[in-house]
């Protein structure tokens, strides 16, 4: 099963090029880490280059063109399909980003975990790619309100593929 997996503002915001959050929502990264540990994660070098490290407890593989990436730790693969390729014999796969491999992976992926956030960022520079519910079902959604620790409220939604 291939999982797509963000965060994202009202208007599709996931991030900006220059890697300073749009938000900080501790519970939502917290679901997002707890989702992912154990199973490997593919990162768009951008998007890896903003966290510089491999997240524990997981196969990074970051997918990037540059043929002298060293991913610092991270595994390498020069195309969402080398990618891909690396882990086919596991029974979950997340990507996490950012646009660009959203984008790309959005024909293969059979659900989406998202987090909408209750809140616009016009400074972002990234974005999550429209879905259509033609394509996809809403499985399940949880919603965390606003706290001294969470400026947003937000929703976090489970979409599969239909059949």
């Amino acid at each position: 099963m291939i999982i797509l997996a963000a965060a994202v503002g009202a208007n599709n915001e996931l991030g900006r090029e220059s890697g300073v959050p749009l938000w900080d929502l501790p519970d939502e990264y917290r679901r997002f880490r707890e989702s992912i540990v154990g199973h490997p994660i593919i990162i768009g070098r951008k998007s890896y280059d903003v966290i510089k490290e491999p997240l524990p407890n997981s196969l990074n593989i970051v997918v990037t063109r540059q043929k002298d990436y060293d991913g610092n730790g991270a595994t390498v693969a020069h195309s969402l399909q080398g990618a891909l390729d690396l882990v086919k014999s596991e029974p979950i796969i997340y990507i996490i980003g950012g646009g660009y491999i959203f984008e790309m992976a959005m024909d293969i992926a059979d659900r989406i975990e998202i987090s909408r956030i209750e809140g616009t960022f016009p400074d972002a520079t990234a974005f999550f790619p429209k879905f259509s519910t033609d394509d996809w079902q809403l499985i399940s959604t949880e919603r965390h309100g606003t706290d001294e620790r969470h400026k947003y409220a937000f929703n976090f939604e489970i979409w599969e593929r239909k059949k």
